[in-house]
């Protein structure tokens, strides 16, 4: 009896031994599953913090790549506009055009403000000037000098662009530096041409006065040699109707100016018009 007794107590023992044992492969399965879990967790979280810094440095990179590509991009167009300026101003009226069909700003302006319109009327190209007009230049846009196509071609005597410009709509009230119409430097130049074509054919306001006080009248007195351009200027501005007693700031007419210069030809056309 005590020898079946101390079997089963054996029994009892041995079981209960064993099943500690299991507990305890069990409890360090889990342990390891937690640390794997851990560990994964772990290179997860490095790993998003790696690719986050990889953006945050990369990030300024970007930024300066693409200021880069933008400032490429400027000096791209700057030295397009600059070509397709100087190509106006030389004539060469194929470039220009291609360079239209290419997509560059008909109206793009250089470092004096100039388009290429005005440029080709500096460079006395009146073929390349009308290749523009054609295609839709704005005829009146200044450049830093307050000139324009219709202005400088007045002032600087190319009568067949001044010819262009008024039959496209050119603004005729547009004014200078010298706060002057293109008929008042044509007069006192001496651009007889011009004068006349201005006078026939567009609306110009013959009796402007510019920041001098000066009308083309008296531009053509004052400023003039009193020689035949200028007395023929004289007699087409008093036979289209201009004021031969609208004096100057100071009060003085065109016939008092003429006669301190003893001009003539002109004090006559001016006494026969009524001047005094």
């Amino acid at each position: 009896m005590r020898l079946l007794q101390t079997s089963l107590s054996i029994l009892v023992m041995m079981t209960l031994i064993a099943g500690c044992a299991m507990d305890g492969d069990s409890e360090k399965s889990r342990h390891d599953a937690q640390t794997a879990s851990d560990t994964e967790a772990d290179q997860s979280m490095n790993s998003g913090t790696a690719d986050r810094a990889i953006e945050s440095e990369d990030s300024p990179n970007a930024g300066a790549q693409q200021n880069n590509n933008k400032n490429h991009s400027q000096e791209d167009d700057q030295v397009n506009s600059t070509d397709f300026i100087n190509a106006a101003e030389l004539g060469d009226t194929d470039k220009v055009l291609t360079m239209l069909e290419q997509g560059i700003d008909i109206n793009v302006t250089d470092e004096r403000g100039r388009t290429a319109i005005l440029a080709a009327t500096y460079g006395n190209k009146p073929d390349t000037v009308e290749a523009l007009i054609q295609k839709g230049a704005d005829l009146n846009l200044r450049d830093q000098r307050s000139d324009n196509p219709l202005l400088y071609a007045g002032a600087e005597g190319r009568p067949e662009i001044v010819k262009l410009m008024v039959e496209a709509g050119a603004d005729t009230t547009l004014t200078n530096r010298f706060g002057g119409t293109a008929l008042i430097p044509a007069a006192d130049r001496g651009h007889v041409q011009i004068v006349e074509y201005l006078l026939e054919h567009s609306d110009v306001d013959i009796d402007h006065i510019n920041n001098l006080g000066w009308t083309a009248l008296l531009e053509a007195v004052i400023l003039g040699d009193g020689g035949e351009r200028h007395t023929q200027i004289v007699k087409l501005l008093v036979e289209h109707g201009a004021d031969v007693n609208l004096a100057d700031g100071e009060g003085v007419s065109p016939l008092a100016h003429a006669k301190s210069r003893n001009y003539t030809d002109i004090i006559a056309i001016l006494e026969n018009a009524g001047a005094k």
